[in-house]
């Protein structure tokens, strides 16, 4: 409002001035002619308007470009702020300031976003400002339906119950594992980091958290807990009665026999095979 308070006073200045040279001419052709100088007037005035117009027309789109970015400030509008150049040192100065801030918050934003594990971060009062793609797909829910909640509003459609509005509430660090159930009824055990951060001057910014989904490892490690009784009583039965494992099955095969082998031939020995007292 300032801006525009001071855009209006500096086209009034001119506007005034312009009155002033229109009067002057004014009451110089009424010495001589009055036509004349009635058209001298309006040509003052129009000049001074066309002017007074020129010199405001960059601060005028300057002005309505902050007004659609107030608008809106998650908009990205980076390709309206680089047109900024074309308006002079001032318009120049202002696309290359926040051009660069631009850049730089699309760059954590993306990688943001871009965090394989649940991920988000939220204000000193507890509403959640960023949140990564797997923190939706974990809470099977859309960024807008996350965005600008507390973080019990976002995953149990509760209030005052997650454990970064306590870690904001007592500015510490929480490190633990805990069990949820979602808002739509899935039950998950997850360990949980909320980390609060401040800024230069100490004062309290916000929480970053980071969940770790433990739910699969707890799954293993019951099954594992199944199984560990009845391998204890297969022990204790191998030790206490041998008798009771099941005995090596015996092979099919026939015995080998003391027999001797036939010879596979036998040069000038006329004596049958096997000899007769075999037979």
């Amino acid at each position: 409002m300032k801006a525009h308070s001071s855009m209006q006073a500096s086209g009034r200045i001119c506007l005034l001035l312009g009155g002033i040279l229109a009067i002057v001419i004014l009451v110089s052709g009424l010495v001589g002619s009055s036509i004349a100088g009635i058209g001298l007037a309006l040509a003052g005035c129009l000049g001074t308007w066309f002017a007074a117009r020129r010199a405001n027309e960059p601060e005028q789109r300057l002005y309505e470009s902050f007004l659609k970015m107030n608008s809106d400030h998650r908009a990205f509008l980076l390709d309206d702020v680089r047109a900024w150049k074309s308006l002079g040192p001032l318009g120049e100065q202002a696309s290359e300031a926040l051009e660069f801030n631009m850049t730089r918050r699309e760059y954590y934003r993306s990688a943001i976003l871009g965090v394989g594990t649940p991920f988000f971060i939220c204000n000193k009062d507890g509403l959640i400002t960023h949140a990564s793609h797997s923190f939706t797909a974990m809470l099977a829910k859309t960024a807008k339906e996350i965005i600008g909640k507390t973080v019990s509003q976002a995953v149990y459609n509760k209030n005052g119950i997650s454990l970064t509005e306590k870690a904001l509430r007592d500015g510490k660090t929480i490190n633990a594992e805990h069990d949820m159930t979602l808002w739509n009824g899935r039950q998950l055990s997850c360990f949980f980091s909320v980390n609060c951060f401040h800024g230069v001057r100490g004062d309290l910014l916000g929480a970053v958290s980071c969940l770790t989904d433990l739910t699969k490892v707890r799954q293993q490690q019951q099954q594992l807990s199944r199984r560990r009784p009845s391998c204890t009583i297969s022990a204790e039965t191998s030790t206490r009665w041998p008798n009771a494992w099941p005995r090596p099955r015996k092979s099919c095969r026939p015995p080998p026999t003391n027999r001797p082998e036939a010879p596979s031939s036998r040069k000038n020995n006329p004596t049958p095979w096997p000899p007769p007292w075999k037979k």
